[in-house]
């Protein structure tokens, strides 16, 4: 039997499969896991398994994208600021 195909979202976020992630639902307090793969019932939700073994949640996909793609953004533009910084200064006249 073939495998479903995966939907963009999925394929997006298939590279983050085994990467922690914080998710917050208020009111509760925010939960920490890894991100191990896709809610076999619908195609926009995430598997995040907790420290327990046995506890996993579903958490919107996009929510897992987005948390995964903002922050290596982030890491990006820190290393481009880094970069820049560490340019010579400008000097006129040399």
């Amino acid at each position: 039997m073939a495998e479903p195909q995966l939907t963009g979202l999925q394929r997006r976020a298939e590279k983050f499969i085994d990467r922690t992630i914080s998710y917050s639902n208020p009111p509760a307090e925010a939960v920490t896991g890894n991100f191990i793969g896709f809610d076999e019932s619908s195609v926009d939700r995430a598997v995040i398994q907790l420290s327990n073994a046995a506890d996993r949640i579903t958490v919107p996909l996009m929510y897992v994208v987005n948390y995964f793609e903002e922050s290596e953004e982030a890491k990006q533009e820190a290393n481009r600021n880094l970069t820049f910084e560490k340019r010579p200064a400008f000097k006129p006249g040399k």
